[in-house]
């Protein structure tokens, strides 16, 4: 009698200190609803993966067709012009990942198939063409890792299909020296897992236009971190919402039906950080998400914001005004949501 006794309080003071480690859930003071105006736009886009806004263009990246961006202007939509012919020859890349992200004003950062590359889009008599600023060479070692960002000495990778225990992958520039850098992952691997196999945690990084911060979030945890670019250290870790069921798939690599989708999609602007979150099952051929989180880079929850219905991609106007969206169930459109500050 007593042995069952000593158990259960066992048991009971076990249960207790988990519970009391179970991190806060930060509450957003403010939810807020955003209706998108629909707009169309010319028939040249199969899959509108990426939506970025760069200076007074909007490029969407599409991965079935023969050119890579799509260029609308920012002002109506009017389609523009195709960019980057996929191919082997002058001019044209093999493959580009859909992980492109705006560098500086008006500029952009892409991943061929064995470099990233700056460019920007230059307008010259009634044409289009996109020039690059710089390329850089990546070390083999990172050709199948992706979502890249640039800092001030080094390149670093925000997802790989290594085998990892920090946040990300870097290359000091012009060296092939591949290194971890970041905190360590949210998860750790089970101690039982072979050296070959992954522990893998998607997730979007956002580098601050000022480039002193990195905001995280991850697609199967409800969390955002935000990073001292310079040390490396986690300045803010933030969790959304109770995510012990994907912990524990995550943990055993058991995945059922349950399996949650949290956040999708990042943008930044000098002021603010956005992430499309969703929080429910995910199915293959859909719009992703219609709530956009909205925090300060001090780690300050803003404000939620509910669409009136799902998008895929979206970025946000440097001004904070206005969130630009596309959709890959209507393909033909781009939405325009004012963001709800009052």
């Amino acid at each position: 009698m007593k042995k069952r006794f000593h158990i259960a309080v066992f048991v009971s003071m076990v249960s207790l200190w988990a519970c009391n480690n179970r991190p806060e859930i930060i509450i957003f003071p403010s939810l807020k609803k955003a209706a998108l105006t629909e707009f169309g736009i010319a028939d040249v886009v199969v899959w509108p993966d990426n939506l970025m806004i760069i200076g007074e263009s909007i490029i969407l990246y599409d991965p079935y067709t023969e050119w890579v961006f799509k260029i609308f202007s920012k002002e109506g939509f009017e389609y523009k012009d195709n960019l980057l012919r996929r191919g082997r020859g002058p001019d044209e890349e093999v493959n580009v990942t859909p992980f492109s992200r705006s560098y500086g004003e008006d500029a952009f950062l892409f991943q061929g198939t064995s470099s990233l590359k700056v460019a920007h889009i230059q307008y010259a008599d009634n044409e289009l063409n996109l020039v690059y600023r710089k390329e850089l060479a990546l070390p083999a070692t990172m050709y199948n890792d992706y979502d890249f960002f640039l800092l001030n000495d080094k390149l670093c990778s925000a997802n790989t299909y290594r085998r990892v225990t920090r946040d990300f992958r870097c290359s000091a520039l012009g060296t092939d020296s591949v290194f971890e850098w970041g905190e360590l992952t949210p998860l750790q691997r089970p101690k039982s897992l072979a050296p070959e196999q992954s522990f893998f945690i998607a997730k979007y990084p956002a580098v601050h236009p000022g480039g002193d911060l990195i905001a995280v979030v991850f697609q199967d945890l409800p969390i955002l971190r935000i990073y001292d670019s310079q040390s490396g250290k986690v300045l803010h870790e933030l969790h959304m919402a109770d995510g012990s069921d994907n912990e524990n798939f995550l943990e055993s690599r058991i995945f059922d039906e349950g399996f949650i989708t949290y956040y999708w999609n990042i943008r930044s602007t000098s002021d603010y950080i956005y992430a499309l979150y969703r929080g429910t099952v995910m199915s293959s051929r859909e719009d992703v998400a219609s709530v956009v989180h909205v925090w300060k880079w001090d780690g300050t929850a803003v404000m939620s914001i509910e669409l009136n219905r799902a998008i895929y991609s979206f970025d946000v106007t440097p001004d904070n005004k206005q969130i630009i969206a596309s959709s890959i169930v209507d393909v033909d459109k781009l939405f325009v949501a004012e963001i709800p500050w009052d």
